[in-house]
Formats: C-alpha cells, sequence, structure tokens
C-alpha cells in the first residue's frame, strides 16, 4: 500500500499536545465518526480471528456492540485486550468483567482501569513496593522510552518479575527497536494523575531517571534524557552542568533528534536568569579534556574545543568562544595543517572577531581560504563550505569598506556554488544579491540591477513566486531599479521599481506579519521612496540561514 501524492505521514492521535501541535503546523485532520455496530461487530471478529480465539458468547457480544461507549474504537480495542488478557474471550472467565469496563466514561478512565487491574495481578512481584507503579511512573517520566534492561536496572528487578507486566501491557505500548513507551495519551493522562499527581511528584519522577541515566547508560542516552529529565524537574544548575560534559555536549550536537535541545535548554535558562555560568562550565569542562590521564585522542579534543566555541558563539558568549576556538586551533594546527576542520575552526574565529568589529577577522579569514584552496589543489573537490566561506569573507569586506575585496569574495562565493550546486541553485542567487548590494553602495547601477536580476530570476524558480525569498528578491530589485530611475518621478523605470517594492512588501506581510522586521524593512524602500534619496540595501548571509537578516 502507498500514501497518496500530498500524504507523506498519516498518524492516529486523540485529543491532546500532539495533536494541537500538528494543527498549529497546518497539517490535515480527518475526525473518525462513531463506530457503528455493524463496524464494532467487524472489529471484534477481526480480534478474535487475529488470536484464533472462539467466538464470543452472546450476550458478552451485545454488550460490546450496544455499548455507547464502545463507539470509539481506542475504548473498544483497549476493552478487548484486556478481555483477552483475563480470560474472557476464550472461556476461562466469565463475561462479567465487560461491565466493569464498560462503566467507564472515557478512555481515560478504561486506562484508570486497566492500572486497577495490573496492579492487583503484578503487586506481589516485588518486596516493598509496587511494581506497577514504578514501571508505568519510570515510562511516563522517560523521554524517548525505555528498554526492558534499563527498566530492570532502574527498578532493580529480574527478567522473570518485570517479563509477565511486560507482555500483559504490550498491547498498550509502542516498541520500536527494543525500546518501550506508553502509545497513547490516555494512559499517559491516568497514569500521571494515579502515581504522579502534583509537580513535586512529577519533578521527583523525573530526577529519579535522570540519576540512572547519568550514571548507568551510553553517552547516546544520556545525551538523550539526562539534560531533558534535569530540565523537567527543573534542577536547572545540575542541567547546566550536564550540557556543558563534553561527551553529553558532542552527543546533543551531532545527533539528529537532540539537535535543536541545546536551544531549547538555554532558553530555558535565559528565562530563569541562570546562564550566566554557562561559559565557565564549559570552558572549565574542556580544560578538564586536556588533563585526563589517560590522554583522550588529541583529534577528539580538538573537536570538542572546536564545536563548543561554536555554539558559544552563536548563542552570544563571545569572550568564552574565543578562547576555545583559539585553542581548538593550535590542537588542529599541531595535527594536520591543512585539516578541513582547521579551515572550519578558523573561520568560525574570523566571525567572532568580525561580530566583534575586531581586525583579527581578516587573519582568519585568510587562514581559512588558504587552507581550503590549498586542499582543493592537491586533489581536494570544491564543496558548498567553501562557497559559504568566500560569502562570509566577502560580506565582512563590505562592511568595513573594503569593496574591491568584497566584490572578489562574493564572485568566488556565486563561481564555487554554481559549480558544486548548479547555476540555478538558491544559494547562487544569495551571491548574487550580496553582489547587488556592494555594486549598489559602490555607485555602480547597471551592474547591481544585472546581478539583482540572475538572483529575483533563480529565486522565482526555485523558490516560488509566492515565497518570501522572492520577495527579498523583488524588494533589492526593486531599489536599484528606483535608483536607476534618478530624478524620474512618473517614467516607467521609476514605477515597475514601485511595483516590485510593494509585491515584495505584500510577500513578506504575508508570510511574516505586518510588525516583523523583515517586513518593515521591506516597506520602509517604499517609504524613502523620494525621487532624490538613498536606499540603504541588505546584506544576506547564505540561505540556509534564514535571508542572512
Amino acid at each position: 500500500k502507498t500514501l497518496p501524492p500530498a500524504v507523506r505521514c498519516i498518524a492516529s492521535l486523540g485529543a491532546g499536545p500532539a495533536l494541537t501541535s500538528l494543527a498549529q503546523r497546518g497539517s490535515g485532520a480527518v475526525t473518525l465518526r462513531p463506530l457503528e455496530e455493524i463496524q464494532k461487530q467487524v472489529l471484534i471478529d477481526e480480534f478474535l480471528n487475529r488470536r484464533s480465539q472462539p467466538p464470543l458468547e452472546s450476550k458478552a457480544r451485545q454488550k460490546l456492540i450496544r455499548g455507547a461507549r464502545t463507539n470509539n474504537p481506542q475504548l473498544l480495542a483497549s476493552c478487548m485486550h484486556e478481555l483477552n488478557s483475563i480470560g474472557v474471550l476464550d472461556g476461562t472467565a466469565t463475561a462479567e468483567p465487560i461491565l466493569f469496563y464498560m462503566e467507564a466514561d472515557n478512555l481515560t478512565m478504561v486506562m484508570e482501569k486497566c492500572l486497577y487491574r495490573w496492579e492487583s495481578t503484578y503487586n506481589g512481584k516485588i518486596v516493598g513496593g509496587s511494581l506497577v507503579r514504578d514501571a508505568m511512573t519510570c515510562l511516563w517520566a522517560s523521554r524517548f522510552g525505555l528498554k526492558r534492561r534499563e527498566l530492570q536496572e532502574i527498578l532493580h528487578l529480574g527478567v522473570a518479575q518485570l517479563s509477565p507486566l511486560m507482555c500483559d501491557c504490550a498491547p498498550f505500548f509502542l516498541e520500536h527497536g527494543g525500546t518501550y513507551s506508553i502509545a497513547s495519551e490516555a494512559l499517559r493522562r491516568a497514569v500521571e494523575s494515579r502515581y504522579v499527581p502534583t509537580p513535586d511528584a512529577q519533578a521527583e519522577a523525573h530526577r529519579f531517571v535522570g540519576d540512572y541515566f547519568e550514571t548507568g547508560s551510553t553517552p547516546a542516552r544520556q545525551a538523550q534524557e539526562v539534560p531533558w529529565q534535569r530540565a523537567e524537574s527543573f534542577d536547572l544548575e545540575e542541567l547546566i552542568r550536564v550540557i556543558a560534559r563534553a561527551e553529553v555536549f558532542m552527543q546533543l550536537t551531532s545527533n539528529d533528534s537532540i539537535r535543536g535541545d541545546l536551544w531549547s535548554y538555554l532558553s530555558l535558562l535565559q528565562l530563569h536568569d541562570m546562564h550566566r555560568n554557562l561559559a565557565t562550565h564549559c570552558k572549565a569542562s574542556c580544560a578538564a579534556l586536556e588533563l585526563q590521564d589517560p590522554p583522550l585522542e588529541a583529534e577528539y579534543i580538538a573537536d570538542v574545543f572546536t564545536r563548543m566555541g561554536q555554539w558559544l558563539a552563536e548563542a552570544g558568549y563571545m569572550e568564552a568562544s574565543t578562547q576555545l576556538l583559539i585553542r581548538g586551533l593550535e590542537l588542529w594546527g599541531k595535527l594536520e595543517e591543512d585539516d578541513d576542520r582547521l579551515a572550519v575552526c578558523s573561520e568560525t574565529l574570523a566571525k567572532v572577531f568580525g561580530n566583534m568589529s575586531a581586525p583579527e577577522a581578516q587573519t582568519y579569514f585568510d587562514k581559512a581560504v588558504n587552507i581550503r584552496t590549498r586542499n582543493v589543489k592537491a586533489g581536494g573537490r570544491l564543496d558548498e563550505a567553501f562557497g559559504r566561506c568566500m560569502n562570509d569573507y566577502g560580506l565582512w569586506c563590505k562592511r568595513n569598506n573594503k569593496r574591491e575585496e568584497s566584490m572578489r569574495h562574493l564572485l568566488r562565493a556565486a563561481d564555487i556554488w554554481s559549480k558544486v550546486l548548479g547555476p540555478e541553485h538558491p544559494q547562487v542567487a544569495t551571491a548574487h544579491l550580496n553582489l547587488s548590494t556592494v555594486c549598489y553602495e559602490g555607485g555602480f547601477l547597471s551592474q547591481a540591477a544585472e546581478h539583482a536580476q540572475n538572483a529575483l530570476s533563480i529565486r522565482k524558480v526555485a523558490a516560488g513566486p509566492r515565497h518570501p525569498l522572492y520577495g527579498e528578491a523583488l524588494v533589492n530589485m526593486g531599489a536599484v531599479e528606483l535608483a536607476r530611475a534618478g530624478g524620474d518621478t512618473t517614467g516607467r523605470q521609476r514605477r515597475e521599481a514601485l511595483r516590485m517594492l510593494q509585491e515584495g512588501a505584500a510577500l513578506y506581510e504575508k508570510a511574516r506579519g505586518g510588525q516583523h522586521p523583515d517586513t518593515l524593512w521591506a516597506k520602509s524602500f517604499l517609504a524613502q521612496a523620494g525621487p532624490d534619496e538613498d536606499i540603504e540595501m541588505e546584506d544576506e548571509e547564505d540561505e540556509e540561514e534564514g535571508d542572512g537578516k
């Protein structure tokens, strides 16, 4: 079976955060109508056939089919799983438990009744505790679920103690690669209301699971669970310490499933004014790497310094970032002079110095460009990163009034991206857009118009005529044409320029709102559209970085 062309994924959801999140992202939704009696009969028969069970006795069957609450397919399926576990379906138990489940007003209450039944069956399996409560609470508190081995270690249980409960509850769990998690929002709500009803109890559960992963798991699982558990339990000092640990930090920056977590944690720390010591912890963590005995691989240490320095720069910790990147540069230099990673570190350091308006930026830009150039001459291949380096260098030169150097670097960026990505790629449009701003500020309006037109043509095809990236190209083209029109306040060229400015501003407003900085930037050209007024153009970083504003 295949999905329709416009559908990428189908998710079955009840009311809850997941459904709300998908709706906010514009995903389509189909609401299932209550089951009819004939549909219930088909579902019950299929359930029995899959398990080779005999037909359900007539009275029990009618109770399920005619009950109003089983109009919900999830509730009906949950009842059937429980009745199968108890033994009603194979005839070893009476049909009386059907009434117990049919009393529930909703799916969450059915799940609470399931928890009660599991407790009566399995709580005697461990001494001095509640197996169901402890296991369900740990699964509820985990972020990505738990493996059986992990759950056994957390609760100090043997296989024979845990397996019967896991088998009984299997229909209500999701299992992926040996990791189990609670499948339905209804069961999560039931566990929460029964076992962790207060904020203090919830924080304690997250703290308990976090403590296990911090001491008894792999770096990958630690990065997935420990920082998140510390954030959920609101242990912010512990959160700082954890994300600054080298092995956790490296996982957070390299694992696609949690790559954005660092920014979420930083936002939480900033919200509560707990972020001030973060850079200090990061520097201490890096320093500790170099003192470990036995020594770690020099390449790994250099990579940690570089990545942590890059992230601190993006987060605004410029002084700490500079210190780590300079040390990373020294470490890479000891390994191999022309390693690409040395170029990356040099380029990052150049951008940090550039943001600090320090003249050292040019030295490190030159170093990065020279390394990449030598690598290509030695048989290496051009890549997108080389073009991005040239683009960044060109913008730095422009902002420091080095127009000729800026033009040379931006032209090289356009050439590299054209060769690597193709002449119609959006990155090539980015280089042309930046070239048009340099030419505009230098008074070379014909060249500015040529580059602006190239950017406009590429973006119209690549992004589409309704995308804000196309809107930005329209605004830049309109600004250039308006300048070329000079004092002609009624001519065709000026009218066309104003049309492009208005269309670009409208695209921005529709996509980002009337008060978004991009929209206000676009409208500012219209406000400044006097016949003798200059209009300030805007630079753009590479397209991946969000319009380069």
